[in-house]
């Protein structure tokens, strides 16, 4: 969780294969928070090959979410993107594209 924002990360297995679909919620105020509005990672979504291993907020942001990313099949070098986050479920990935293996 980053302030009123949380990443969300399932893991949807078919008898074939599994692959991984993250979402980015924001939440009210409230004591007992609803969700405001939740979008897909849609740079994210659907792969077999991005795996989240961690996430952490900078101390000087509340709105920005660091994430260490792995490849699950050697496909690009780890590497650690930075989650703008925006009212309204928007967000930024800077780097947005890793480098390859």
């Amino acid at each position: 969780m980053a302030g009123p924002y949380r990443l969300l990360a399932f893991q949807v297995c078919s008898p074939e294969h599994c692959w991984n679909d993250f979402f980015l919620q924001e939440l009210g105020m409230d004591e007992a928070p609803d969700v405001v509005c939740s979008v897909p990672i849609t740079e994210f979504n659907g792969s077999s090959d991005v795996v989240v291993q961690s996430a952490r907020r900078p101390s000087d942001s509340v709105s920005e979410l660091e994430l260490s990313l792995v490849s699950s099949h050697g496909i690009f070098k780890p590497y650690t993107v930075a989650l703008k986050l925006e009212r309204g479920c928007k967000y930024r990935l800077s780097p947005a594209v890793p480098e390859a293996a």
